[in-house]
């Protein structure tokens, strides 16, 4: 992987640990390429990221997402007659 082989230049001390880290949220895989598991992970350490992300989440006021205005929509106006669909 592109990322493992910058972390073993730049942090090579580190780079193990990372490796089995990440390994250990993919059960012993590198990635996880299955559709809607790719950005998502098991075990204890996938568990505390998503706990540390939740907390600082809400600490910073990023729990709710606006309410959507559609207002401020106009459907666009041709400029002569109806609309072309091809």
């Amino acid at each position: 992987s592109v990322f493992l082989e910058w972390l073993k230049r730049t942090q090579p001390l580190k780079a193990d640990k990372v490796e089995q880290l990440i390994r250990s949220t993919h059960e012993g895989e590198l990635s996880e390429s299955r559709w809607g598991k790719r950005m998502s992970g098991t075990g204890k350490m996938a568990e505390q990221i998503k706990t540390m992300f939740q907390v600082f989440r809400k600490k910073l006021g990023f729990g709710k997402l606006p309410e959507f205005d559609t207002t401020l929509f106009k459907p666009p106006q041709p400029k002569r007659g109806q609309l072309r669909l091809f």
